[in-house]
């Protein structure tokens, strides 16, 4: 972190760790597939307390219900939402 600037702003994608300790499941498949394998995951209520940890600030952390509120709440009824909630995006500062 020693070499970004002050205020840098980082924006990622995590699995639930959860996800990784469960049974397989199709998206793990597919990301596989991807050559995207998952092989590290965090609880989501832990995301702040881990990256305050290495200097991180303003932890902001989304979950499925955060994002769709945010992005799809006036979505016409007829178009079906289709969002893994198996992992969260989190958005931060340094």
């Amino acid at each position: 972190l020693a070499s970004f600037a002050s205020g840098s702003q980082v924006v990622f994608d995590y699995v639930y760790q959860s996800e990784l300790l469960g049974n397989s499941s199709k998206e793990k498949e597919i990301v596989k597939n991807l050559h995207e394998d998952w092989l590290w995951g965090i609880d989501k209520h832990a995301v702040k307390k881990f990256l305050e940890k290495f200097g991180f600030r303003e932890v902001k952390n989304y979950d499925f219900e955060n994002l769709a509120e945010m992005y799809f709440k006036n979505l016409p009824k007829e178009i079906e939402l289709r969002l893994s909630d198996n992992h969260g995006i989190v958005w931060t500062e340094i």
